[in-house]
This record gives structure tokens, sequence and C-alpha cells, in this order.
């Protein structure tokens, strides 16, 4: 397969990390759907997910857009398309609206797949982390820059992570490798940590020192209960262990940067 890879929201966090050599799609502009015609590869990473949209505008963007791009891709004989998704589809527990808009994305891809000719993979990513990172990983990021003290000192969870370096590199060979047509792969960096480890992590990258307090985790809990943040408290307190053997066993794929060397990225340049 040939590299004519277009890449969408290629301005965006995840997207500005693929190689700049791939070419730029714009959804919002009607002609940029043509330039498919020329392409063998879409990598689609546009959507909404961090900030809060109604529930037409997630289905919009989420769905209806993805939609829109395949049917797009079909007519101009695309040879693979490759789709983020969030970890959260998988967890059929999860119906927040932005959830259930990604979901019905996958299952409308998945249902493709067995219709036509086009090659889709489906990639599903945990917290992606990285410099000027939108969502919780940039609130931590914030956090940990103005503050010396942090309360997960008692935090022994484990969670998988994978840094947007390592996750553009992964999407890159999705995109090239024979072997990834038609899977469905779950994204990480294979080892999983606990939020201290994490955030000690984060501040190192930062070149922050920072102390963690002891904070009791039932006790974390029952605040983040008081003031409304369960699901907030939980992603900090929580397990996410992830089994990512596919991408070793299927692609021969192992992320090429630790969490360290991409924690360095995190340090303001002078």
């Amino acid at each position: 397969m040939s590299n004519n890879i277009a890449v969408t929201g290629y301005s965006g966090f995840i997207g500005s990390n693929i190689s700049s050599r791939f070419l730029g799609i714009n959804l919002r502009y009607d002609s940029d759907f043509e330039k498919l015609k020329n392409c063998d590869v879409v990598i689609h990473l546009a959507g909404l997910a961090h900030r809060k949209y109604s529930e037409e505008e997630l289905f919009n963007v989420n769905l209806d857009l993805t939609k829109r791009l395949v049917d797009k891709a079909i007519l101009h004989n695309v040879k693979r398309f490759v789709y983020l998704s969030s970890i959260n589809v998988l967890n059929e527990s999860d119906n927040q609206t932005s959830t259930r808009s990604k979901r019905a994305a996958v299952e409308y891809l998945r249902e493709v797949s067995t219709l036509n000719k086009l090659e889709v993979v489906i990639v599903f990513a945990p917290l992606v982390y990285g410099p000027n990172a939108p969502g919780n990983f940039g609130l931590l990021t914030r956090l940990i820059s103005n503050v010396r003290f942090l309360p997960f000192g008692s935090v022994y969870n484990q969670r998988n992570f994978i840094s947007v370096q390592n996750l553009a590199d992964l999407l890159q060979v999705c995109a090239i490798n024979p072997d990834a047509a038609g899977h469905e792969f779950i994204a990480s960096e294979g080892e999983s940590v606990s939020t201290k480890e994490f955030t000690n992590a984060i501040a190192k990258g930062l070149g922050k020192k920072v102390y963690q307090i002891p904070v009791p985790v039932p006790l974390m809990r029952v605040v983040g209960k008081l003031f409304r943040k369960t699901s907030m408290v939980e992603l900090l307190v929580g397990n996410l262990q992830l089994d990512s053997s596919d991408l070793k066993n299927l692609l021969n794929w192992t992320p090429p940067y630790s969490m360290e060397q991409s924690m360095i990225y995190l340090r303001p340049k002078n």
C-alpha cells in the first residue's frame, strides 16, 4: 500500500503529531472531500469529546460526519479507513452522550467493513497525554505546574495510558501495515502505572518537585461525591488495565517512546 494518506483533525492535539507529509482534510469544506480521489488511506481523527456539546452536535460530528466521510472514501476507492475512538466506547455502562455517539460510529464502521471492500481499522485509546493536551490531562498538568502537594500518596491503582507521540506512531503503522486490515486495536504503552506514579512522571517531565500526601482513597471518593465529581475522582483512583497484546502480536508494534521520554515534551521551551 502506498503512502497517499489523508488525515482529518490534522490541526488538533493528536493530528498535529501525525507526519506533516500526509494530506490534511478539513471536513468543514465540501471541496476538501474531493482530495480523497488520490488517497489510499484515511486516518479519521476529527471529532468532539472534551467540551460540552449538545446531543445533536455530538451525533452530527461523531456519527453523521463519519458516515459522510466513509461514503466519499468508498466513492473514491480509498483502500483503508483508520478510525480513532475512545476506550470508553467498549464500556457498555458508559452512557454519556459523547460516548454513545462514538459507539454508534464504531457500530456503523463494523457494518461497513462487512459489506464493502474498504479495510476498516479501529483504534480505541485511553487517556492520551502530551503537551497541550485537552481534557483531564490538561487539568492535571496545570495543577502540577502550580502546586507542590498532591493527594495521591495512597493511590496504588493500575491504569494504562499512551502518549500522543506513541499514538501518532501507532496510527501510522495501522495505516500502512497489511496485517492491520479489518482489525480493532486497544492502544496503550503496555505497562500499567498508578496515579501516584503517573503524576510523579508528569512533575518530572515539567521539571517540578511535588510531594504526595497519603489521602485515603475512601475519603477521596466521599469528597468526590459531595462535590458531584464522582466520575473525575474515579478516573484518578480507579483501575483501567488494558490488553494491548495484539499490537505486538499482529503488528509487531511496541511504543518507540518510554513514559519518561514522552513526558520530557511537557517541559516549557525556553
